[in-house]
């Protein structure tokens, strides 16, 4: 599992995504953020993450995210559904 966050240097998370993607497709991805804009979960699920989650998240709900997205499931906090 890759976790990526919004705000993190480089081309943004989008093209990160999709760069992921076209190289590793197999790649799991978790963006973790502190961006609770719906926009944000929206445009990362359509270029190919597999879930997004808050920072401010209790631990244990991180913990369960990553294993969620490894298993194969999407995940998206629950503020932002």
């Amino acid at each position: 599992v890759l976790c990526l966050d919004v705000s993190m240097p480089g081309p943004g998370l989008v093209p990160t995504v999709e760069g992921v993607r076209a190289c590793s497709p197999q790649t799991r991805i978790l963006v973790v953020t502190t961006h609770d804009d719906p926009a944000y979960a929206r445009a990362a699920l359509a270029a190919g993450a597999n879930g997004y989650v808050l920072k401010t998240a209790p631990v244990s709900d991180l913990l369960a995210a990553i294993r969620a997205v490894a298993a194969g499931a999407r995940v998206l906090a629950a503020e932002l559904e």
